[in-house]
């Protein structure tokens, strides 16, 4: 059964978290509580171990983690905006503030579709107008809407 790369039921807005552990946890049960993936403790790692490498603060209180893993069962791309930014990097290793939140997760095999994605992700992303629609939009409809206006490989997988 193929399942919506941009669901609104990974789309939560104005959470009051205020770092990176909270967060992944949230996000990583709601893939799982919609079966986008099979293990939560498997993602959750290739997350962290992906993160580890780089930061993926990409500047404009953005973050884009993301994770090729076994676990994945479709790809997606779970949005989340912060009520207060946060710290992005830990032990000094990245001072970005974060409010946009991006997690995107692809099967193991999918080499190249996480590249795509952030690639169609970063050119919205770069428009200050459509930022702003992310920031200031309270409907999840229309934050789905304008999410699923991004051009993507395979909408549906």
């Amino acid at each position: 059964m193929s399942k919506p790369i941009i669901s609104k039921q990974l789309i939560q807005l104005d959470l009051e978290i205020d770092n990176k552990d909270e967060l992944f946890e949230r996000v990583i049960n709601l893939a799982l509580d919609n079966h986008y993936i099979s293990d939560k403790q498997q993602f959750l790692l290739d997350v962290q171990k992906r993160e580890q490498e780089s930061a993926t603060a990409v500047g404009y209180e953005i973050a884009m983690p993301h994770g090729k893993s076994d676990a994945v069962l479709h790809p997606f791309i779970a949005f989340v905006r912060l009520k207060n930014q946060f710290r992005w990097g830990e032990d000094g290793d990245d001072d970005e503030l974060v409010r946009l939140i991006f997690l995107i997760g692809v099967p193991t095999q999918d080499v190249v579709l996480h590249l795509r994605f952030i690639q169609e992700l970063s050119k919205a992303l770069l428009d200050d107008d459509y930022r702003q629609r992310l920031i200031n939009e309270n409907d999840i409809h229309k934050i789905e809407h304008y999410l699923s206006q991004i051009k993507l490989p395979n909408k549906e997988i």
